[in-house]
C-alpha cells in the first residue's frame, strides 16, 4: 500500500515539474492569448428572450429564472477584461486568476444556457488551476514587490494533464464503443463527406480528401484518432510520453483544420503548457528577451495597456450592435485589418502551436532526454 501510494505521490507532485521562469512565461502567454483571441463579451445574451434559457445543471441558474439584464453581463465582461489584463502583468497573480475564473465561469453559465456546452470550456479552468500553481513567482509585479515566494507547486500542472486526458477519453470511447474500429466502415470519411456536402466545408485541402480513394488510408485515420483519444489518460504516469502525446494532438488538430475545416485554435493555450518551457527559455535567454519581458513588467505599463485595452474593449462591445458570442473584439478588429476570414486566422494560431511543436520533438530527439525542463532548482523538491 506504501508502495502505491509512493507511486501516487511521485506522478502528483514530481511530474512535470516546471521552473517559477517557465510558469510565468506560461501565464504570460496564456493572458495574451486570451486579450488577443479569447476575452469573451458577454453582452449579447441579453438580447435573447427567456424561452431560450436552458441551463445546465452545473450553473447560476438556481439564482436565476432567465437571462440576467445588460448591465450585470457588462459588468462580468468588463470584469474578466480587467482581470485578464491584470494577470498579463502578474499583479495580486493568486486573487486575480481566481477572480478571472469567477467572472468566466458566471459569463459562461448564461452563454452555455442555449443547451449547448461548447468546447471552450478547458480553456477557462486554467486560471482557476494554476491559482495555486504560483505562475506569478517571476516576471510579475508581485515578484518585483516580493509579493510571493519562489516556490511553485506541481500538482495544479498534473491536474490540467488530468483533466485534458479525460476530456480526450471521453471523446474517444464513445467512438470505440461505436463501431470506429471496424475494418467495413470509414467513420472519419463519413464524417468528411457530411461536413463536405452538408455544411459546406470545402476549403484548404478538403477537395484532395475528398478524391481519396484508399481504404487503408481512411481505415488509418479511424485507428489513429479512437488511439490518440483512448490512450491519453495512460501517458500521464510519465511525463516526456504524455507531453509526446500532446505533441500528437497538435499535429491532430491540424489534420482536422485542414480536412474537415474545423479549427480548435483555442486547445492550443493549454497544449502548449506542457511543452518543454526550459528549451524556450534558453533559446529565449541566448537573443536576451527575458530581460526585455522582465523590464516591461512594471506599474506604468500595466496602467497603459490596461486603460488603452478596457477602453479599446468598452467601446467596441457597446458600440457594436453585431452578436459577438464568446470571441475577443480584438480578434474581430486583427481579421478586418488583416483581411483574413475566420478560419485562416483560427489556421495562424493553431500553426504556431505546430511550430512550437515541431521545435519541441526535435529537441526530444536530438538529445534523447525527459521533456522536463533541464534544471530543476532545489526549493522545488517540497
Amino acid at each position: 500500500m506504501a508502495t502505491r501510494s509512493n507511486i501516487f505521490d511521485k506522478i502528483i507532485f514530481d511530474s512535470f515539474q516546471l521552473t517559477p521562469e517557465s510558469l510565468g512565461l506560461y501565464r504570460i502567454l496564456y493572458a495574451l492569448f486570451l486579450l488577443i483571441f479569447g476575452v469573451p463579451n458577454f453582452t449579447w445574451i441579453s438580447r435573447f428572450p427567456d424561452v431560450f434559457y436552458n441551463p445546465p445543471l452545473l450553473s447560476l441558474h438556481t439564482f436565476f429564472s432567465g437571462f440576467p439584464s445588460y448591465w450585470f453581463l457588462l459588468l462580468v465582461s468588463l470584469g474578466t477584461c480587467i482581470s485578464t489584463v491584470l494577470l498579463l502583468f502578474g499583479y495580486k497573480t493568486r486573487l486575480t486568476s481566481i477572480l478571472l475564473a469567477l467572472f468566466i465561469f458566471t459569463g459562461k453559465s448564461f452563454a452555455y444556457s442555449f443547451g449547448k456546452i461548447d468546447h471552450d470550456f478547458l480553456i477557462w479552468i486554467i486560471p482557476l488551476v494554476m491559482s495555486f500553481s504560483n505562475w506569478g513567482a517571476a516576471y510579475s509585479l508581485d515578484a518585483k514587490l516580493k509579493h510571493q515566494d519562489r516556490v511553485v507547486q506541481n500538482w495544479p500542472v498534473v491536474l490540467l494533464a488530468l483533466i485534458l486526458s479525460f476530456a480526450m477519453f471521453s471523446a474517444g470511447l464513445p467512438k470505440l464503443l461505436g463501431g470506429w474500429l471496424d475494418i467495413s466502415t470509414h467513420a472519419v470519411r463519413g464524417h468528411f463527406l457530411r461536413e463536405f456536402y452538408v455544411n459546406e466545408r470545402q476549403d484548404l485541402l478538403a477537395p484532395f480528401f475528398l478524391n481519396l480513394n484508399s481504404a487503408l488510408v481512411w481505415e488509418f485515420f479511424d485507428y489513429a484518432g479512437v488511439f490518440l483519444e483512448v490512450f491519453f489518460i495512460f501517458a500521464i504516469i510519465r511525463p516526456n510520453l504524455f507531453r509526446f502525446f500532446v505533441i500528437c494532438a497538435i499535429f491532430f488538430h491540424v489534420f482536422n483544420y485542414l480536412m474537415l475545416n474545423i479549427a480548435f485554435s483555442i486547445n492550443i493555450i493549454l497544449y502548449l503548457l506542457f511543452v518543454d518551457w526550459g528549451m524556450i527559455i534558453s533559446k529565449l535567454r541566448k537573443h536576451r528577451m527575458l530581460l526585455s519581458i522582465e523590464r516591461a513588467i512594471n506599474f506604468r505599463s500595466l496602467l497603459i495597456v490596461g486603460l488603452l485595452y478596457t477602453s479599446f474593449y468598452l467601446i467596441y462591445i457597446t458600440a457594436t450592435e453585431s452578436v459577438t458570442f464568446n470571441v475577443s473584439p480584438l480578434r474581430f478588429v486583427l481579421e478586418d485589418l488583416m483581411n483574413l476570414d475566420s478560419l485562416i486566422f483560427s489556421g495562424i494560431v493553431i500553426f504556431l502551436g505546430l511550430i512550437v511543436a515541431v521545435l519541441n520533438l526535435i529537441h526530444f530527439v536530438s538529445k534523447k532526454k525527459d521533456f522536463s525542463d533541464s534544471t530543476i532548482p532545489k526549493y522545488m523538491h517540497n
